[in-house]
């Protein structure tokens, strides 16, 4: 094969994508070095590439900063896992770093089938610890998004007509006015309740 013919089969612009495994990659560097024009087609096609990013770079919405500022807060949060401020749970949420936290506070039987206790109280911010050998009753929520993730046992969870089936570390947030509710599939659940009440 001539190098006309090697430059034509494509392999210089996956290298450019860094798309090439690394023995292949190893192969173009060889031939980079042997042959000026295949060191000239990548120069061609890395520029080529520069201008195409340029010319349709799109930029990101004016929220996003503050959004990927968040996230990134929280997950510091949960890294320490502090009762006086406690992150948000969402669907990035490790949920080992908070059925270790709530550990302890699960208690060992509890009246009636069901114990909550209470570890986030804010005016926009309830954060519930639940445990419950009993199903949740229907219920639906217009102002309060609700968001709940399991950190132990198996559930149900009915959003509207749809079935949801839920084990350790899955994560549901529930449409403002769906109806929905939740059937224990094992001797009972722990999860975490969080809602969050939207401005008036």
């Amino acid at each position: 094969m001539n190098i006309r013919e090697y430059i034509d089969t494509g392999i210089l612009e996956l290298y450019c994508l860094g798309a090439l495994s690394p023995q292949e990659m190893e192969e173009v560097q060889h031939m980079m070095t042997m042959h000026t024009e295949v060191k000239n087609e990548i120069d061609s096609i890395q520029a080529a590439m520069e201008t195409y990013t340029q010319k349709y770079a799109v930029t990101p919405p004016a929220h996003l900063e503050h959004a990927i500022g968040n996230l990134l807060d929280n997950l510091s949060k949960e890294a320490q896992m502090q009762l006086a401020d406690l992150p948000l749970i969402n669907k990035f949420t490790n949920y080992r770093r908070w059925l270790d936290f709530v550990q302890e506070r699960i208690p060992s039987s509890f009246k009636e089938g069901r114990y909550t206790k209470v570890l986030t109280s804010r005016p926009s911010v309830l954060q519930m610890l639940i445990v419950s050998a009993t199903d949740i009753e229907d219920e639906v929520h217009t102002n309060e998004l609700e968001s709940f993730i399991i950190l132990e046992g198996q559930c149900d969870c009915m959003v509207g007509d749809k079935v949801f089936r839920m084990v350790a570390g899955d994560f549901m947030q529930i449409p403002l006015h769906e109806h929905h509710e939740v059937k224990i599939l094992t001797p009972y659940v722990v999860a975490i309740l969080q809602r969050l009440t939207l401005a008036a």
